[in-house]
């Protein structure tokens, strides 16, 4: 009996143990910036354009009413495979990819980052986890991934706004990831992987003045993309802050940024549900002296958002980096 009742009352605290642990040594292993290991990978040309993406995936888990917690290995890999040959077919240099596993048991502990650059032709991308929490038989380790066809030389998160200080001790929190990309020797470019908070707006506006700041410290023209969350006031289902205020709002008021649409959206310039769009949460971002040159969105059925794809004239040239 004794051995029993120690036996018990251990497990808990096994248990515990291995879940703080797990969150101890989570900002070790919270990005990582990685290339295909398949000898001198020949350099993208740059002609003075890029082709941008960013696709909230949500898992590679589909769309309601198909979505599940847990799919089966073979129907994950056939979805991720369609995201792929997506990606492949709209021509992007660089993608920001959302919600997207790197060791998760919903998705039987594969890296969808490496597998999707693998499949989609991307030599260079970065992994960046926002949420990380373990127990012995279980893991959810996500978050976001740039994939690129121009050299990532530096890569770094940028810490947001969470929801609460107890979810981001107990599993953590959305973070913006800050990447420098070489398209020529001298000409170099910032990207932010940008995942704002779902639940209120204040915290996705205190977010928008940290990604900023950012701007501000460099002399790089940086490239916000992703799911921000946000609309613009005069877009419908933009709930505003206590002070009336939404951070798409912000961010364009600063006037270093440009985007489209800039007026109230068409029904094919809406994101989100992809079922039934109704509004248009997923952003592309790019420095206001850039040139628009088209604007779509795709995906169909593969996740509940569609993808945003752009390409942009890009003008100027900047050396520097951020800090790794």
């Amino acid at each position: 009996m004794p051995f029993i009742f120690w036996g018990l009352l251990s497990l808990p605290c096994l248990l515990l143990g291995w879940f703080f642990l797990n969150r101890a040594l989570s900002p070790w292993r919270a990005m990582r910036l990685r290339k295909l290991e398949l000898g001198p990978v020949p350099p993208s040309t740059f002609a003075g354009r890029l082709r941008l993406g960013a696709y909230n995936i949500v898992h590679g888990r589909g769309m309601p009413p198909d979505r599940r917690f847990r799919v089966g290995k073979e129907g994950l890999l056939t979805r991720l495979n369609r995201i792929a040959q997506m990606l492949q077919d709209a021509n992007l240099d660089l993608v920001v990819l959302n919600e997207v596993d790197f060791d998760s048991v919903r998705s039987h502990g594969l890296n969808q980052a490496e597998y999707l650059a693998r499949a989609a032709g991307f030599p260079f991308w970065v992994e960046q986890l926002n949420v990380d929490m373990a127990l012995p038989w279980a893991r959810m380790r996500y978050g976001n991934a740039l994939l690129s066809r121009y050299p990532i030389l530096t890569a770094r998160r940028t810490a947001l706004v969470g929801h609460s200080a107890w979810e981001t001790a107990l599993i953590g929190k959305k973070q913006g990831l800050l990447c420098s990309i070489q398209l020529e020797e001298a000409h170099l470019i910032g990207v932010m992987a940008v995942h704002l908070e779902h639940r209120r707006e204040d915290r996705r506006l205190q977010a928008a003045k940290i990604m900023d700041e950012v701007r501000l410290t460099s002399s790089l023209p940086l490239i916000l993309a992703g799911d921000f969350n946000s609309t613009p006031l005069n877009y419908s289902h933009a709930p505003p802050d206590n002070q009336g205020q939404t951070a798409l709002s912000w961010l364009l008021g600063r006037g270093a940024y440009q985007t489209w649409p800039t007026g109230p959206p068409r029904r094919e310039d809406l994101t989100f549900p992809s079922h039934e769009p109704q509004t248009v949460i997923d952003w592309i971002l790019i420095p206001r002296d850039w040139k628009i040159i088209s604007k779509e969105v795709r995906g169909g059925r593969l996740s509940d958002h569609l993808a945003v794809v752009m390409e942009v004239e890009v003008r100027g040239e900047t050396e520097g980096c951020y800090s790794s």
